[in-house]
């Protein structure tokens, strides 16, 4: 198992509950946003990844967290 964390400044203004609600439908087994997080199953040549995504700022000053 590897668990790695990043940040992301996004340029202002960017509304992530709003992204995050557009890019979670389908099948909530595959990807879902949920208490201002989202996450999605990916598979790779290496194997299957769970992201998940978090907004640790707001529309004027956006920061994302892995």
């Amino acid at each position: 198992m590897y668990y790695s964390t990043f940040n992301i400044t996004a340029l202002a203004p960017f509304d992530f509950d709003l992204s995050s609600r557009i890019f979670s439908k389908g099948d909530k087994k595959i990807r879902n946003y949920e208490n201002k997080h989202f996450w999605q199953a990916l598979r790779t040549k290496e194997g299957s990844v769970l992201l998940m995504i978090e907004s640790v700022g707001n529309m004027e000053t956006p920061r994302i967290k892995s």
